[in-house]
């Protein structure tokens, strides 16, 4: 059978419009995509399958897959097929039949090519004449794209998906798969053999690739992408609410999905139209989102920043590819020319490059060679034949014999010197006989027949050159500078006069991406020799024969990478300074009265502004500064040798230093990583031998710390100007982003909010938005020490680098970040006397206040104070705005209700202006069920996590039933009202029953993590902002001390050290230990200090008779714990005094 007429199982269809998905009807015939688009979404019933806090997806459950599918300009089709209980699993082979059936339906009958034929061999490691046995002369499928949101939902809803997700048979090519987040799941295309489940005989290769447009859109699920393609998702609650199955009460319950959404099976008996509208509704929208996108990526494609149409993973990769167009535009206008005057210095060029003349004559053959050269240069239509001439003899010609021309059409082709200039006119042959070599070209090939072309096997003999010792050694100094070659090392001088010696033979080249031409020169010719994108990377890979478990073969990754060893000494020192933004709270607790305002103040657009201040710089040359124990007078003066710090607070540059502030710092303004696993930046008062940009060290300068700088190294590099040229690559795709956003809002904003042309520019400003801000990660791609889990193997593998990956870059976003909110905070403490920051989170901070803030007062002092080059990119890209009041309501720029500050990213006001509940979903955890929490002294609670299992954990995990294709759960975790001891707390201000506390940074990394691992126990049982409980911790002895052991140090919190132990690894045991075995010891020190005050007989007898066998065991023990430390906190919470006043001795 050629096509498919129908399917095998109960199936409805749903025409489109030919106009439907404009954007995917054009991509084969414009742009060679050829492939069949099927978007795939499945519909399950988990109405048997739940047990406990678990449900099972079993494949027993799914009850449909619907796909909307589009062909080039071919109509699209809605298929919904269908399964009814006990009929056979879904499987691949209703997919592909799907296919086949579309294809067949909207008459696409075209056959199978030799290349097809030739792809499907190749990559399923079979003969060509087993693929065609299998396709059996059926139609043509063209390569399929499987387009899912959350797509490992979807592939692992047909029972044989293993199976196809993996190396196929005897190929030899290894799938690219990449899961993320879960079930995010996308692939290279590759072939596989699909097997008929009713005929293991019966099989059908096709080609396929995944696509997920989750990571192509924004956050927010499905209802996002379907807000941007203007199509609402439907709320099966509605149907719930008319068929009486749920009341008007669970209806505005949002965390009550309804009857229908897990009896799916019953909507289709009962409302199968409504089922077939919202079933085929996601898969309309991940679709219609598909061409959306793809609409956007053509731009991008005609603007000439990606060399061609694609689908790329994420939004991030395609951010990445565009800054990867940057990085590999030369540098600047005068680093070719210095580097090729460097090279042939003394050296006479011309002597390397091909005659302009050769005023020969052929040897023979001389009536055969006119009627040839006349043939090449004639105006006839036998365009075939010039460019069979310069393919044969294209080695004999002189200089300047080819020139690249533009038609007017636009397109670019070659051209012989002679040739006719239009059609039907004669050329000049004799122009182009006197630039042919006969000589060499008959000692080459001495049997040369001119007569006969097309035949002749030229064998050409290279270029001889005498080539001086200097010119070797002048090319040595710059031979890091060129494309490698396949070895992965610098081509030879020898290699480079060859190339040189053959481009010679243009007068005109192909330029500007192949849409111009442009003069040839030697200069010319070594721009496309040079590699600019490895200047400024500073590094390559290496396929090392030492063996790594977690490096993957032929990954570019921290194993494989290998920087500069002459030029960029720095790269491991900008990795180890690359560390996040600042989180701190300052100041934990509950504020009221003490300040009126609450503001949340974030920085403008702050990535996307520090792209804009990073210069672009190189690493394959002498740095500006390179040094060992810098002068730290200069570092204080750093503005005073703009030769060295070329952009001032801004300048790229890394630095191994000491450092410390006074004790009476109130903030540190950076941090750094240290060596402890899992363990992020910390903020403490003195640091040695860190590595830090250049950027970070004069913040710690500008605010009143000490630095010995022990190695800094400051790189090449721009001066900044307020011009996109001095910018780095991924500073120039943000640029690009943020002109075409705001050309794009200006726009939307010419029409009413609620038309189609809003939300069409709406979406589309979005999606620069998105390129904008995937930038700053993708240079930090692959520089952490954590892994991801690869498919095929299950393994835990480095993360491979990004084409922009460079920890100089990274790091600096990170610095400006601290560097400008740091500044802001300044200047608004500055303005606004006696105010407080009690929180910071990478780019913005809560400010508190009694006084009003005035925001253009503040934008004007921004300009005054704010270094030049800050102020003028923010008047040239942000209309001179510095920061935004953010707010979680509509309109709201600040509150006077009260601020809850539990700690980093854990922060809110009553009426939800600040909401930022990190580790809680934010839509069952309300602001007034936490201030229930604190106001009755809960400490610690559990929360329920959803989760779901992952398509790497389904693939690699065992499953006996082979039934079970995905399991989502519920599981417990248990958070605190506590700080997180960031910062050291030196006091408590009360406001009514509560309070916050006043803190500064800790000394040093000892004392921090000393801290916070000794009160970790006893932050997850008493209440920390409760008054009576802070004003007694505040009494305690928080020093952290040295103890002696021998020998051994330990260090200690001073009261912690005197206190009982309160042991437990987790708060279940924490608890269990403390209420068991705690609160008895504390008991037992309280009345060993008021012994004479209490029956301690009767006490014994009632409290203590488990714990001693005899009262004289009691008593001894009363005498052991006399002076010994009694923890106040347990006093208060087990009320432990009122609770012995009956044993109290009457006197």
């Amino acid at each position: 059978m050629s096509g498919v007429n129908t399917l095998t199982r109960t199936f409805k269809i749903r025409n489109y419009k030919i106009d439907d998905y404009q954007n995917l009807s054009k991509l084969k015939k414009d742009y060679g995509l050829d492939t069949v688009f099927i978007a795939d979404d499945s519909e399950w019933d988990t109405s048997q399958s739940h047990s406990n806090d678990t449900d099972y997806r079993n494949q027993d459950d799914i009850i449909s897959h619907q796909y909307v599918i589009k062909y080039a300009e071919y109509s699209a089709m809605g298929i919904v097929i269908y399964r009814q209980p006990g009929d056979k699993s879904f499987s691949f082979w209703d997919l592909i039949s799907v296919v086949r059936y579309y294809l067949n339906n909207v008459g696409y009958c075209e056959e199978y090519t030799d290349g097809d034929y030739r792809r499907l061999a190749r990559q399923l490691g079979l003969k060509e004449d087993k693929i065609k046995e299998k396709l059996n002369k059926s139609n043509r499928v063209p390569p399929v794209v499987y387009v899912g949101f959350f797509a490992g939902v979807d592939i692992t809803a047909y029972y044989d998906w293993k199976k196809y997700l993996d190396i196929q048979g005897k190929s030899k090519n290894e799938p690219t798969f990449i899961a993320l987040n879960k079930q995010e799941f996308f692939s290279n295309p590759y072939s596989i053999m699909v097997t008929n489940p009713n005929s293991r005989r019966i099989k059908y290769p096709i080609t396929i690739k995944f696509v997920d447009t989750m990571p192509l859109g924004p956050q927010g699920g499905l209802a996002a992408l379907g807000s941007i393609v203007d199509q609402k998702k439907l709320n099966t609650k509605d149907w719930d609410l008319e068929d009486k199955l749920i009341s008007f009460e669970e209806f505005n319950d949002p965390y009550n999905g309804g009857y229908y959404k897990s009896h799916m099976r019953s909507l289709l008996e009962k409302r199968p139209d409504d089922y077939l509208n919202y079933a085929l509704g996601d898969s309309e929208v991940t679709l219609k989102y598909l061409d959306f996108f793809m609409g956007n990526v053509i731009d991008v494609y005609n603007e000439e920043l990606i060399e061609n149409v694609h689908i790329p993973a994420t939004v991030t990769s395609l951010a990445d590819e565009i800054s990867s167009h940057y990085s590999q535009e030369p540098y600047d206008s005068k680093t070719v020319k210095n580097i090729f005057q460097d090279i042939f210095r003394g050296i006479d060029v011309d002597k390397y490059l091909r005659p302009k003349l050769y005023n020969q004559e052929p040897p023979r053959d001389t009536r055969e060679w006119v009627k040839v050269l006349s043939d090449a240069v004639d105006g006839s239509d036998n365009f075939e034949f010039q460019k069979l001439f310069i393919e044969k003899l294209k080695p004999y010609l002189a200089r300047g014999t080819l020139a690249y021309k533009k038609s007017k059409k636009g397109y670019i082709y070659q051209k012989l010197i002679g040739s006719a200039p239009a059609k039907n006119q004669k050329g000049s042959p004799s122009i182009l006989a006197d630039r042919i070599n006969f000589k060499k070209l008959y000692e080459d090939n001495p049997k040369f027949d001119v007569s006969n072309l097309i035949n002749q096997k030229v064998k050409v003999s290279k270029p001889k050159f005498a080539i001086s010792t200097k010119l070797r050694n002048q090319y040595a100094d710059h031979a890091h500078q060129f494309n490698y070659t396949r070895n992965n090392v610098p081509p030879t001088i020898d290699n480079i006069l060859t190339k040189l010696n053959n481009a010679s033979i243009y007068s005109t080249v192909s330029w500007f991406n192949n849409k111009d031409v442009i003069t040839w020169s030697p200069e010319i010719f070594l721009t496309t020799q040079l590699n600019f994108d490895q200047m400024r990377k500073g590094y390559n890979f290496i396929e090392s024969s030492t063996v790594d478990k977690k490096h993957k073969k032929g990954s570019h990754d921290q194993f494989s990478v290998r920087p500069d060893s002459v030029y960029n000494d720095g790269f491991a020192m900008a990795r180890e300074a690359y560390v996040g933004g600042m989180n701190l709270a300052f100041n934990p607790g509950i504020i009221t009265s003490a300040f009126k305002y609450k503001y949340d103040i974030d920085l403008k657009s702050s990535y996307v502004d520090a792209g804009h201040l990073i210069p672009d710089f190189r690493l394959d040359c002498k740095p500006i500064l390179d040094v060992h124990d810098l002068d730290s007078h200069i570092l204080r003066n750093y503005r005073t040798y703009p030769r060295v710090f070329v952009n001032g607070p801004f300048t790229i540059g890394v630095a191994n230093v000491s450092y410390h502030f006074p004790d009476n710092v109130k903030r540190v303004p950076v941090g750094y990583k240290p060596l402890i696993k899992d363990q992020g930046p910390i903020y403490v008062r003195q640091a040695n031998h860190v590595n830090m940009t250049v950027t970070d060290i004069i913040n710690i300068v500008e605010h009143g710390g000490t630095v010995r700088v022990h190695r800094i190294i400051i790189p090449e590099q721009k001066t900044l100007d307020g011009n996109v040229t001095c910018l780095a690559a991924i500073g120039k795709m943000q640029h690009w982003s943020l002109i075409r956003r705001n050309e794009t809002k200006a726009k939307r904003d010419k029409f009413d909010s609620n038309s189609d042309e809003y939300r069409k520019y709406d979406a589309l400003q979005l999606f620069y938005k998105l390129l904008g801000n995937g930038g700053y990660g993708k240079s930090a791609q692959g520089l952490g020490t954590g892994g991801t889990r690869d498919f095929l193997t299950g393994n835990t593998m480095y993360v491979p680098f990004s084409r922009n990956t460079n920890p100089f870059t990274a790091a600096q976003y990170t610095s400006i970040a601290r560097y400008q909110v740091n500044a802001l905070m300044d200047l608004v403490e500055k303005t606004y006397p006696n105010s407080l920051i009690p929180s910071i989170t990478t780019d913005g901070f809560i400010f508190c206040s009694n006084n009003l803030l005035d925001e253009e007062t503040i934008r004007t002092k921004c300009e005054k104070c704010f270094d030049k080059n800050w102020v003028l990119v923010n008047k040239k890209n942000f209309n001179g705005q510095f920061f935004e009041l953010k707010s979680h309501n509509h309109g709201q720029k600040y509150t006077t209700t009260a601020l809850i500050n539990i700690r980093t990213r854990f922060n809110m006001t009553e009426d939800n202006h600040i909401k930022a509940l990190v580790g809680l979903q934010p839509n069952s955890w309300t602001t007034d069920r936490l201030i229930k929490l604190l106001e009755t002294d809960t400490v610690t609670f559990k929360v329920d996590d959803f989760r779901m299992q992952s398509i790497n954990d389904m693939k690699h995990s065992i499953d006996n039933k082979r039934y079970v294709s995905m399991k989502t759960w519920k599981q417990s975790k248990w958070l605190n009202l506590s700080p997180d001891d960031t910062y050291e707390l030196i006091g408590f201000v009360p406001q009514s029953d509560f309070g916050y506390y006043l803190t500064r940074p800790f000394s040093s990394i000892e004392e921090l993590m000393t801290y916070r691992e000794e009160l970790k126990n006893y932050r997850s049982l008493f209440p920390s902002f409760r008054k009576k409980y802070a004003e007694q911790f505040m009494g305690l002895d928080q020093t952290v001390r040295d103890y002696h052991h021998g020998e051994r140090i330990e260090k200690h919190v001073s009261w912690v050290k005197d206190d009982a132990y309160l042991k437990g690894k987790n708060y279940p045991e924490i608890l269990e230990n403390y209420e068991k075995e705690y609160v008895q010891k504390v008991m037992l020190r309280y009345l060993a200090h008021h012994s004479d005050e209490y029956d301690l007989k009767l006490i014994y007898n009632d409290l203590f008779q488990d714990r001693y066998k005899e009262f004289k065991s009691f008593n001894r023990a009363l005498k052991r714990n006399k002076d010994q430390f009694i923890n106040p906190l347990c006093i208060i919470r087990e009320n432990i005094i009122d609770s012995l006043r009956t044993y109290r001795i009457q006197k």
